[in-house]
């Protein structure tokens, strides 16, 4: 870092002040619209959802379904989440039979309310308290698209500039190195 802080130094070489000049101004352009992409990609993400839950409301259901035996632990996550066949009727009168999240104090024969799509399919819709989290991911991962570009850039402008001076580095030595060389 020292060696990109603006200075006087008489070896500093064009390409030098030009890549500090370009850090400086990638470093800005991050720290600056980082959080107008954070706020953006919230927003979006937070209508995006809303109109989800709109569409889920509008096209999905609420029904009785009846499970056909006890709870069992669904290995996902032990004695956390628990799972049972139940048994509905969908909205064409097919009887459908499908595994289903229950409380663990559940037990066969009684009715669960689940959420199915208009063909009687089972659906996990999106609850309200899920947006906040959906939020915050779309706002971290703009944050980091910026910074991936920024950074991006910074090493493509680092790599154009690192042949300039090898260019110039090569156009230098071969004028210096006749004279170094006493060999003839």
């Amino acid at each position: 870092m020292r060696g990109m802080l603006p200075d006087r130094n008489p070896l500093r070489r064009r390409t030098d002040r030009v890549e500090t000049i370009v850090f400086a101004v990638l470093l800005a352009v991050v720290c600056t619209a980082g959080p107008f992409a954070a706020v953006s990609a919230s927003n979006w993400e937070h209508n995006a959802s809303e109109r989800e839950i709109r569409t889920q409301q509008a096209t999905s259901r609420q029904v009785k379904a009846t499970l056909i035996e006890d709870p069992q632990d669904s290995g996902t996550y032990p004695m956390l989440i628990f799972e049972a066949d139940a048994r509905w009727t969908a909205p064409d009168g097919q009887r459908i039979t499908a595994a289903v999240q229950v409380p663990a104090s559940a037990k066969a024969g009684s009715v669960i309310r689940i959420w199915t799509n208009p063909s009687g399919q089972l659906i996990s819709p999106l609850r309200g308290t899920q947006i906040p989290a959906r939020e915050r991911f779309a706002a971290t991962t703009a944050v980091l698209c910026l910074a991936t570009i920024a950074v991006a850039a910074a090493l493509a402008v680092r790599r154009t500039l690192n042949r300039h001076r090898m260019d110039a580095w090569g156009i230098d030595w071969s004028a210096t190195e006749p004279r170094w060389n006493t060999r003839r």
